[in-house]
């Protein structure tokens, strides 16, 4: 006998609610309304604190997006009521390397910090290694040598390559940092620490590179580096229409300015208020101290000072024996023998000014004394310079002249001589020196005692004193 055999179909009771995603609740199906599934919206859902435990796979979460355009977000952050405020996608840039952006949005105006991104590194590790609340390493070897930031591209034209770069952007009146850094609590704190210590042939290692720009907008202001000694208690700095490649300000704080050293020996000092010292470290052999190199200028038509001391006024509120407001000090010289330096001097005036080319310095002075009386409390020590009698007899750099030879002397020529100067001649031959008698051009006569020529011999002096027009004789020692 036949007997059918039947079927049957078995539905079981789905767990949960509508749009609850089904799992194996201890052999039944569960469902949770904090996992859930809408086919109409195509959005799955998790509620509430949700945890990832990882099994053998080193990899506890993977989220796979379209591999062909960069529209896809990975991964969308919204609120309770849906709104978007953020988001995590793949970045396909125009060469096909793949990047990722993180996007965040803010809204509202109070007081609280916003951040893109927050990365904290609670304290527990007390080991001896470095630590980081995160980390970058660019291992790309791109040539780009750019040296400014195209904004355009939010930066990323900027010099070369990164390890990370940071660019605010925002149309405010406030303040825009591109990065900020801050430290404290250890025995040294460094803000920021910039180092470039790799070895590579022919490289250019720099530790700190600053650059700024404002020139072609109205009122500019510009400062490539800025340092200061600011807090919240004093007044914020000024830095209104500044244009400067580097920029020192010790605010209201009684501290140097720019201190410079040679290994940990102050050399250059600019202290509070402005006083600047030059210091060199001693070094065996000797060092000159400071020098100035003007550079060769161009296209010059009118004065150029090389080195230019200002003067300022003074107020006083007692009396006092001497002020001198540049003052030079003499060296003092030591050695454990006897050693001779056969002239030494304080100052050094090496020359007049000089000209090459069409360049013509009608009265060129190694040293010029403008305005003003002159005090010389030590002895005047000049020079004697060797001439030879002539009928328009030229006098050399010296104001005492040892003359030789016989030949009639008429003039003096005038070239390199000023109203109020004096000349002594001492005779070793016999000329004759000739009373208000004409010379040659660019001369001026000598006007002699009783208005007579003088006839020289051996240890004859006649001194003379230039008025602008003749030379005046002032006295004679006849031998």
């Amino acid at each position: 006998m036949f007997t059918p055999r039947a079927q049957f179909t078995t539905r079981s009771v789905p767990g949960g609610l509508n749009t609850h995603v089904q799992f194996n609740d201890n052999g039944d199906f569960g469902g949770s309304a904090n996992f859930t599934f809408n086919k109409t919206t195509n959005v799955l859902a998790l509620a509430g604190s949700q945890t990832i435990t990882p099994g053998t796979d080193v990899t506890n979460l993977t989220l796979r997006a379209n591999a062909t355009t960069t529209s896809v977000k990975t991964l969308v952050l919204q609120d309770n009521n849906g709104i978007e405020w953020g988001y995590f996608r793949k970045r396909i840039l125009s060469d096909a390397n793949i990047g990722f952006e993180l996007n965040f949005n803010t809204s509202g105006t109070g007081a609280t910090a916003r951040n893109g991104l927050l990365i904290t590194l609670n304290a527990g590790y007390t080991g001896a290694e470095f630590t980081g609340a995160l980390a970058f390493d660019n291992a790309v070897a791109g040539t780009a040598t750019y040296y400014t930031a195209d904004q355009t591209v939010y930066g990323y034209r900027a010099s070369g390559n990164r390890g990370f770069g940071g660019f605010a952007r925002g149309v405010t009146t406030g303040h825009n940092i591109g990065g900020m850094v801050l430290a404290g609590g250890g025995a040294i704190n460094y803000a920021l620490w910039a180092s470039a210590t790799i070895s590579k042939s022919s490289a250019i290692n720099v530790g700190v590179f600053g650059n700024a720009y404002n020139a072609t907008a109205t009122a500019p202001a510009y400062i490539g580096g800025y340092f200061t000694i600011y807090n919240s208690s004093t007044a914020p700095p000024n830095m209104t229409g500044v244009k400067t490649a580097l920029l020192a300000d010790n605010q209201t704080f009684a501290a140097d300015i720019i201190l410079a050293r040679d290994n940990g020996s102050t050399v250059f000092l600019v202290a509070d208020q402005g006083a600047t010292s030059v210091t060199p470290v001693a070094t065996a052999g000797g060092v000159t101290a400071f020098t100035i190199f003007p550079g060769a200028h161009t296209a010059v038509t009118s004065e150029k000072r090389s080195l230019y001391v200002r003067g300022n006024t003074v107020t006083i509120t007692g009396s006092f024996s001497e002020q001198g407001t540049n003052v030079f000090d003499g060296q003092t010289f030591d050695a454990a023998t006897l050693q001779t330096i056969t002239t030494s001097s304080t100052v050094i005036i090496n020359g007049a000014p000089s000209t090459t080319g069409s360049a013509v310095i009608t009265n060129p002075y190694a040293l010029w004394v403008k305005s003003g009386s002159s005090r010389f409390d030590g002895r005047i020590l000049g020079t004697s310079a060797a001439v030879t009698a002539a009928n328009d007899l030229t006098l050399g750099a010296a104001n005492e002249f040892l003359v030789s030879g016989n030949t009639q002397i008429n003039a003096i020529i005038t070239a390199g001589w000023r109203a109020g100067s004096q000349v002594t001649l001492i005779f070793s031959g016999t000329p004759t020196v000739k009373h208000n008698t004409a010379g040659g051009a660019g001369t001026a006569v000598m006007l002699l005692q009783g208005s007579v020529d003088l006839t020289a011999a051996a240890n004859t002096v006649l001194c003379l004193e230039y008025d602008g027009t003749s030379w005046q004789e002032t006295s004679r020692k006849t031998a």
